[in-house]
Protein backbone atom coordinates (compact mmCIF):
# COMPACT_ATOMS: atom_id res chain seq x y z
CA UNK A 1 0.00 0.00 0.00
CA UNK A 2 1.19 3.36 -0.93
CA UNK A 3 0.29 6.36 0.99
CA UNK A 4 1.20 10.18 1.11
CA UNK A 5 0.89 10.35 5.37
CA UNK A 6 3.01 9.25 7.88
CA UNK A 7 4.09 5.62 8.35
CA UNK A 8 2.62 4.50 11.32
CA UNK A 9 3.90 0.52 11.27
CA UNK A 10 6.36 0.69 13.96
CA UNK A 11 6.02 2.77 17.13
CA UNK A 12 4.62 6.06 17.43
CA UNK A 13 2.04 8.44 19.61
CA UNK A 14 -1.41 8.85 18.98
CA UNK A 15 -0.71 12.54 17.81
CA UNK A 16 1.02 10.58 14.53
CA UNK A 17 -2.20 8.69 13.67
CA UNK A 18 -4.57 11.76 14.33
CA UNK A 19 -2.82 13.63 12.13
CA UNK A 20 -3.63 11.45 9.09
CA UNK A 21 -7.43 12.81 9.15
CA UNK A 22 -7.92 15.54 7.10
CA UNK A 23 -8.17 19.44 7.92
CA UNK A 24 -9.77 21.60 9.02
CA UNK A 25 -11.52 18.07 10.89
CA UNK A 26 -9.30 17.81 13.67
CA UNK A 27 -6.72 20.23 12.24
CA UNK A 28 -6.77 22.85 14.97
CA UNK A 29 -7.75 20.60 18.32
CA UNK A 30 -4.30 18.71 17.99
CA UNK A 31 -3.37 20.93 20.53
CA UNK A 32 -4.62 22.22 23.89
CA UNK A 33 -3.13 25.66 23.27
CA UNK A 34 -5.03 25.93 20.01
CA UNK A 35 -7.80 27.28 21.51
CA UNK A 36 -8.57 30.05 19.19
CA UNK A 37 -10.94 28.41 16.26
CA UNK A 38 -11.81 25.20 17.72
CA UNK A 39 -13.53 23.06 14.59
CA UNK A 40 -15.83 20.39 16.80
CA UNK A 41 -17.45 18.86 13.38
CA UNK A 42 -17.01 15.16 12.97
CA UNK A 43 -14.91 13.77 10.41
CA UNK A 44 -16.86 12.77 7.33
CA UNK A 45 -17.35 9.11 5.82
CA UNK A 46 -14.75 10.04 2.94
CA UNK A 47 -12.41 10.86 6.23
CA UNK A 48 -12.98 7.92 7.55
CA UNK A 49 -11.91 5.86 4.70
CA UNK A 50 -8.50 7.34 5.05
CA UNK A 51 -8.03 7.07 9.02
CA UNK A 52 -9.03 3.28 9.15
CA UNK A 53 -6.53 2.75 6.06
CA UNK A 54 -3.70 3.89 8.32
CA UNK A 55 -5.29 1.83 11.27
CA UNK A 56 -4.92 -1.53 9.57
CA UNK A 57 -0.90 -0.61 9.91
CA UNK A 58 -0.35 0.45 13.19
CA UNK A 59 1.02 -2.20 15.27
CA UNK A 60 2.00 -0.37 18.60
CA UNK A 61 0.78 3.29 20.04
CA UNK A 62 1.40 5.04 22.89
CA UNK A 63 -0.69 8.46 24.36
CA UNK A 64 0.27 10.38 27.61
CA UNK A 65 -2.06 12.89 28.74
CA UNK A 66 0.44 15.17 30.31
CA UNK A 67 2.14 16.02 27.01
CA UNK A 68 -0.20 17.88 25.74
CA UNK A 69 0.05 16.93 22.24
CA UNK A 70 -3.56 16.36 21.69
CA UNK A 71 -6.53 18.49 22.42
CA UNK A 72 -8.55 16.23 25.11
CA UNK A 73 -11.73 17.09 22.60
CA UNK A 74 -10.49 14.70 19.95
CA UNK A 75 -10.74 11.04 21.97
CA UNK A 76 -14.38 11.90 22.97
CA UNK A 77 -15.19 13.03 18.87
CA UNK A 78 -13.48 9.90 17.81
CA UNK A 79 -14.76 7.49 20.11
CA UNK A 80 -18.63 8.76 19.35
CA UNK A 81 -18.64 9.29 15.74
CA UNK A 82 -16.21 5.69 14.80
CA UNK A 83 -18.01 3.50 12.39
CA UNK A 84 -15.94 0.29 13.71
CA UNK A 85 -15.58 -0.87 17.28
CA UNK A 86 -11.78 -0.89 17.00
CA UNK A 87 -10.21 1.85 15.31
CA UNK A 88 -6.69 0.21 14.81
CA UNK A 89 -7.46 -3.70 14.70
CA UNK A 90 -4.13 -4.72 14.21
CA UNK A 91 -2.65 -3.21 17.12
CA UNK A 92 -0.39 -5.24 19.46
CA UNK A 93 0.94 -2.70 21.73
CA UNK A 94 -0.11 -0.13 23.66
CA UNK A 95 0.89 2.64 25.89
CA UNK A 96 -1.57 4.79 28.12
CA UNK A 97 -0.56 7.25 30.39
CA UNK A 98 -3.39 9.94 31.59
CA UNK A 99 -4.39 11.79 34.71
CA UNK A 100 -7.88 11.67 34.12
CA UNK A 101 -10.87 9.42 34.41
CA UNK A 102 -12.39 10.02 31.02
CA UNK A 103 -8.28 9.56 29.26
CA UNK A 104 -8.54 6.38 30.99
CA UNK A 105 -11.80 5.32 30.18
CA UNK A 106 -11.31 6.43 26.12
CA UNK A 107 -8.36 3.95 25.94
CA UNK A 108 -11.25 0.71 25.44
CA UNK A 109 -11.79 1.76 21.63
CA UNK A 110 -7.59 1.05 21.43
CA UNK A 111 -8.16 -2.42 22.70
CA UNK A 112 -8.29 -4.57 20.15
CA UNK A 113 -8.72 -8.29 19.98
CA UNK A 114 -5.01 -8.68 18.91
CA UNK A 115 -2.91 -6.63 21.72
CA UNK A 116 -0.36 -8.42 23.44
CA UNK A 117 1.42 -5.66 25.39
CA UNK A 118 -0.06 -3.07 27.55
CA UNK A 119 1.51 -0.28 29.72
CA UNK A 120 -1.05 1.35 31.56
CA UNK A 121 -0.44 4.38 34.16
CA UNK A 122 -2.96 6.27 36.25
CA UNK A 123 -2.39 8.95 38.01
CA UNK A 124 -4.19 9.84 41.33
CA UNK A 125 -7.96 10.48 39.67
CA UNK A 126 -9.52 6.97 40.51
CA UNK A 127 -12.20 6.18 38.31
CA UNK A 128 -15.11 4.41 39.04
CA UNK A 129 -14.48 1.71 35.44
CA UNK A 130 -11.10 1.13 36.18
CA UNK A 131 -11.94 -2.07 37.10
CA UNK A 132 -13.78 -2.71 34.30
CA UNK A 133 -10.88 -1.80 31.85
CA UNK A 134 -8.43 -3.92 34.25
CA UNK A 135 -11.14 -7.05 33.39
CA UNK A 136 -10.99 -6.06 29.73
CA UNK A 137 -7.31 -6.23 29.87
CA UNK A 138 -7.43 -9.52 31.74
CA UNK A 139 -9.76 -11.09 29.33
CA UNK A 140 -7.37 -11.00 25.87
CA UNK A 141 -5.89 -14.14 25.94
CA UNK A 142 -2.99 -13.38 23.94
CA UNK A 143 -1.61 -11.02 26.58
CA UNK A 144 2.33 -11.15 27.36
CA UNK A 145 3.23 -8.32 29.03
CA UNK A 146 1.39 -5.82 31.10
CA UNK A 147 2.90 -3.11 33.37
CA UNK A 148 0.19 -1.24 35.97
CA UNK A 149 1.17 1.35 37.80
CA UNK A 150 -1.58 3.56 39.58
CA UNK A 151 -0.72 6.38 42.39
CA UNK A 152 -3.10 5.41 44.81
CA UNK A 153 -3.63 1.94 46.23
CA UNK A 154 -4.22 -1.21 43.87
CA UNK A 155 -7.90 -2.74 43.63
CA UNK A 156 -8.14 -5.87 45.81
CA UNK A 157 -9.37 -7.56 43.49
CA UNK A 158 -6.59 -7.68 40.91
CA UNK A 159 -5.07 -10.98 41.79
CA UNK A 160 -8.44 -12.92 40.94
CA UNK A 161 -8.51 -10.81 37.49
CA UNK A 162 -4.96 -11.60 36.32
CA UNK A 163 -4.83 -15.02 37.57
CA UNK A 164 -4.88 -16.93 34.10
CA UNK A 165 -2.66 -14.25 32.80
CA UNK A 166 -0.04 -13.96 35.86
CA UNK A 167 0.63 -17.33 36.87
CA UNK A 168 4.27 -17.72 38.51
CA UNK A 169 4.95 -20.49 35.91
CA UNK A 170 3.85 -18.91 33.04
CA UNK A 171 5.62 -14.65 33.54
CA UNK A 172 9.39 -17.24 35.02
CA UNK A 173 8.99 -21.26 32.73
CA UNK A 174 9.60 -19.21 29.51
CA UNK A 175 12.60 -17.38 30.53
CA UNK A 176 14.36 -19.70 32.24
CA UNK A 177 13.79 -22.48 29.58
CA UNK A 178 15.06 -20.35 27.09
CA UNK A 179 17.33 -17.28 28.16
CA UNK A 180 19.35 -19.51 29.30
CA UNK A 181 22.41 -16.75 30.21
CA UNK A 182 20.02 -14.74 32.54
CA UNK A 183 20.77 -13.83 35.84
CA UNK A 184 18.51 -10.99 37.04
CA UNK A 185 14.95 -11.11 36.37
CA UNK A 186 12.70 -8.47 38.22
CA UNK A 187 8.79 -9.40 36.97
CA UNK A 188 5.46 -9.17 38.67
CA UNK A 189 3.42 -12.66 38.89
CA UNK A 190 0.19 -14.33 41.08
CA UNK A 191 2.07 -17.41 42.64
CA UNK A 192 -1.26 -19.10 43.12
CA UNK A 193 -1.65 -23.18 42.97
CA UNK A 194 -0.21 -24.57 40.48
CA UNK A 195 -2.38 -25.49 37.12
CA UNK A 196 -0.68 -28.72 36.65
CA UNK A 197 2.56 -30.74 37.69
CA UNK A 198 4.13 -30.91 34.25
CA UNK A 199 6.90 -28.02 34.84
CA UNK A 200 8.39 -30.71 37.75
CA UNK A 201 8.43 -33.50 35.06
CA UNK A 202 11.44 -31.51 32.61
CA UNK A 203 14.86 -30.25 33.84
CA UNK A 204 14.84 -28.13 30.58
CA UNK A 205 13.47 -25.27 32.37
CA UNK A 206 16.10 -25.52 35.24
CA UNK A 207 18.18 -22.26 35.11
CA UNK A 208 21.78 -22.78 36.44
CA UNK A 209 22.37 -19.03 35.42
CA UNK A 210 19.03 -17.17 37.63
CA UNK A 211 20.90 -15.59 40.50
CA UNK A 212 18.49 -12.71 41.28
CA UNK A 213 14.70 -12.45 41.50
CA UNK A 214 12.77 -9.54 42.40
CA UNK A 215 8.86 -10.21 42.46
CA UNK A 216 8.20 -6.44 43.08
CA UNK A 217 4.39 -6.70 44.70
CA UNK A 218 3.39 -9.87 43.37
CA UNK A 219 0.82 -11.75 45.16
CA UNK A 220 1.08 -15.12 46.65
CA UNK A 221 -0.92 -17.54 48.47
CA UNK A 222 1.02 -20.69 49.46
CA UNK A 223 4.82 -19.71 50.17
CA UNK A 224 5.39 -23.37 50.61
CA UNK A 225 4.80 -24.31 47.41
CA UNK A 226 5.96 -21.08 45.95
CA UNK A 227 9.21 -22.16 47.29
CA UNK A 228 9.52 -25.56 46.04
CA UNK A 229 9.03 -24.44 42.74
CA UNK A 230 11.43 -21.36 42.79
CA UNK A 231 13.84 -24.52 44.24
CA UNK A 232 12.88 -25.95 40.91
CA UNK A 233 13.08 -23.25 38.19
CA UNK A 234 16.12 -21.60 39.94
CA UNK A 235 18.00 -23.99 42.22
CA UNK A 236 21.02 -21.21 42.29
CA UNK A 237 19.03 -18.27 42.98
CA UNK A 238 20.64 -16.40 45.55
CA UNK A 239 18.98 -13.10 46.40
CA UNK A 240 14.82 -12.85 45.95
CA UNK A 241 13.11 -9.25 46.85
CA UNK A 242 9.67 -7.92 47.18
CA UNK A 243 8.35 -4.95 48.51
CA UNK A 244 7.44 -4.39 52.07
CA UNK A 245 5.75 -1.80 54.13
CA UNK A 246 9.47 -0.26 54.45
CA UNK A 247 10.09 0.13 50.91
CA UNK A 248 7.32 1.17 49.14
CA UNK A 249 3.74 2.61 51.03
CA UNK A 250 0.24 1.07 50.11
CA UNK A 251 1.66 -2.86 49.55
CA UNK A 252 -0.69 -5.24 50.78
CA UNK A 253 1.11 -6.84 54.07
CA UNK A 254 -0.32 -10.27 53.47
CA UNK A 255 1.83 -10.71 50.54
CA UNK A 256 4.74 -9.44 52.05
CA UNK A 257 4.81 -11.67 55.07
CA UNK A 258 4.21 -14.36 52.48
CA UNK A 259 7.04 -13.89 50.06
CA UNK A 260 9.39 -13.29 53.49
CA UNK A 261 8.17 -17.21 54.46
CA UNK A 262 9.46 -17.91 50.80
CA UNK A 263 12.82 -16.26 51.06
CA UNK A 264 13.03 -18.41 54.40
CA UNK A 265 12.52 -21.89 52.84
CA UNK A 266 13.93 -21.45 49.69
CA UNK A 267 17.42 -21.82 50.71
CA UNK A 268 16.72 -25.19 52.33
CA UNK A 269 14.84 -26.50 49.63
CA UNK A 270 17.48 -25.12 47.03
CA UNK A 271 19.88 -27.10 48.97
CA UNK A 272 17.63 -30.73 49.69
CA UNK A 273 16.81 -29.87 45.45
CA UNK A 274 20.69 -29.87 44.36
CA UNK A 275 21.78 -33.12 47.13
CA UNK A 276 18.76 -35.17 45.19
CA UNK A 277 20.09 -34.10 41.71
CA UNK A 278 23.80 -35.16 42.74
CA UNK A 279 22.75 -38.67 43.45
CA UNK A 280 20.57 -38.91 40.16
CA UNK A 281 22.82 -39.99 37.22
CA UNK A 282 23.82 -37.04 34.91
CA UNK A 283 21.27 -36.83 31.71
CA UNK A 284 22.80 -38.52 28.43
CA UNK A 285 24.75 -35.96 26.47
CA UNK A 286 23.09 -34.71 23.63
CA UNK A 287 25.21 -36.79 20.78
CA UNK A 288 24.70 -35.36 17.51
CA UNK A 289 23.72 -38.10 14.49
CA UNK A 290 26.54 -38.92 12.26
CA UNK A 291 26.80 -36.96 9.25
CA UNK A 292 28.78 -37.94 5.73
CA UNK A 293 29.84 -35.98 2.58
CA UNK A 294 27.62 -37.67 -0.10
CA UNK A 295 27.78 -36.88 -3.95
CA UNK A 296 25.23 -37.58 -6.25
CA UNK A 297 26.11 -38.11 -10.36
CA UNK A 298 23.23 -35.80 -11.61
CA UNK A 299 24.23 -35.81 -15.08
CA UNK A 300 21.31 -36.59 -17.46
CA UNK A 301 21.60 -39.03 -19.83
CA UNK A 302 20.54 -38.82 -23.20
CA UNK A 303 19.74 -40.74 -26.52
CA UNK A 304 19.13 -39.76 -30.12
CA UNK A 305 16.08 -42.19 -31.76
CA UNK A 306 14.34 -42.09 -34.86
CA UNK A 307 10.79 -42.91 -36.22
CA UNK A 308 9.81 -44.20 -39.23
CA UNK A 309 6.74 -42.23 -40.12
CA UNK A 310 5.58 -43.52 -44.07
CA UNK A 311 1.96 -43.65 -44.03
CA UNK A 312 0.55 -46.37 -45.60
CA UNK A 313 -1.89 -45.92 -48.56
CA UNK A 314 -5.17 -48.00 -49.78
CA UNK A 315 -7.11 -47.35 -53.02
CA UNK A 316 -10.96 -47.92 -52.99
CA UNK A 317 -13.60 -46.81 -55.37
CA UNK A 318 -17.11 -46.40 -55.15
CA UNK A 319 -20.47 -47.24 -57.17
CA UNK A 320 -21.77 -43.36 -57.20
CA UNK A 321 -24.70 -43.63 -60.34
CA UNK A 322 -27.99 -42.39 -59.24
CA UNK A 323 -31.23 -43.61 -59.79
CA UNK A 324 -33.73 -42.08 -62.22
CA UNK A 325 -37.23 -41.80 -62.06
CA UNK A 326 -39.52 -40.50 -64.67
CA UNK A 327 -42.62 -38.74 -63.91
CA UNK A 328 -45.45 -36.61 -65.53
CA UNK A 329 -48.00 -34.50 -64.25
CA UNK A 330 -51.03 -33.25 -65.92
CA UNK A 331 -51.47 -29.92 -65.79
CA UNK A 332 -54.94 -29.18 -68.58
CA UNK A 333 -57.69 -27.62 -66.41
CA UNK A 334 -61.04 -28.77 -66.50
CA UNK A 335 -63.52 -26.18 -67.84
CA UNK A 336 -67.00 -26.06 -68.07
CA UNK A 337 -69.73 -23.44 -70.26
CA UNK A 338 -72.47 -21.51 -67.87
CA UNK A 339 -74.83 -18.75 -69.13
CA UNK A 340 -75.50 -15.56 -66.74
CA UNK A 341 -78.95 -13.74 -67.07
CA UNK A 342 -77.82 -10.12 -67.21
CA UNK A 343 -81.07 -8.49 -68.08
CA UNK A 344 -81.18 -5.49 -66.00
CA UNK A 345 -84.12 -4.87 -63.83
CA UNK A 346 -86.19 -1.86 -64.45
CA UNK A 347 -88.59 0.16 -61.80
CA UNK A 348 -91.02 2.79 -62.65
CA UNK A 349 -91.67 5.82 -59.65
CA UNK A 350 -93.71 8.83 -59.69
CA UNK A 351 -92.98 11.85 -57.89
CA UNK A 352 -95.62 14.67 -57.06
CA UNK A 353 -93.55 17.78 -58.22
CA UNK A 354 -96.06 19.95 -58.01
CA UNK A 355 -94.37 23.29 -56.98
CA UNK A 356 -95.80 25.65 -54.12
CA UNK A 357 -97.22 29.51 -55.50
CA UNK A 358 -97.34 32.22 -53.36
CA UNK A 359 -98.64 35.76 -54.60
CA UNK A 360 -97.34 38.65 -52.83
CA UNK A 361 -97.77 42.77 -54.27
CA UNK A 362 -94.54 45.50 -53.69
CA UNK A 363 -96.34 49.54 -53.54
CA UNK A 364 -93.90 50.75 -56.58
CA UNK A 365 -95.16 54.33 -56.95
CA UNK A 366 -91.70 56.73 -56.59
CA UNK A 367 -91.70 59.45 -53.71
CA UNK A 368 -91.68 62.41 -56.29
CA UNK A 369 -90.39 65.78 -54.77
CA UNK A 370 -91.21 69.65 -56.16
CA UNK A 371 -88.21 71.99 -56.09
CA UNK A 372 -87.89 75.37 -57.59
CA UNK A 373 -84.98 76.23 -60.23
CA UNK A 374 -83.64 80.22 -60.64
CA UNK A 375 -82.13 80.92 -63.71
CA UNK A 376 -79.56 83.24 -64.45
CA UNK A 377 -78.81 84.41 -67.99
CA UNK A 378 -75.43 85.98 -68.67
CA UNK A 379 -74.94 88.76 -71.71
CA UNK A 380 -73.04 87.58 -74.47
CA UNK A 381 -70.11 90.02 -75.10
CA UNK A 382 -69.22 90.09 -78.77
Amino acid sequence: MSSNGPSLSRRSSLADYISAIPRPRLASLRSRKSTASLHTKAPEKQDWEKVLAYGQRVRSVAYVESSGNIHPSILPLLDEHKPVQYILPNLTSLTWKVESAAALERSRMFLGPRVEAVTLEVGAARSPKLNDILEEIASHKGLTAFAFTLHTNLPEDLTERFHDNVALEKSIVPLTRDCRRLHTLGVVVNAAELENDEVYATRAVCSRSLLRLHVGHSWVRNPLQTAVLLSHLAPYLETLKYFNEKNRAGIVEANAQAWQRVAELLPHLQHIRLSERKLQPPPAQYVPPPKADKSVDATVSTADASVSAHPEVVEFAVQAEPVLVELGVQIAPEMADMSIDATPVFVEVEVMAVPEHSEQSVDAVPQTEEKGTGTYHLPQLF
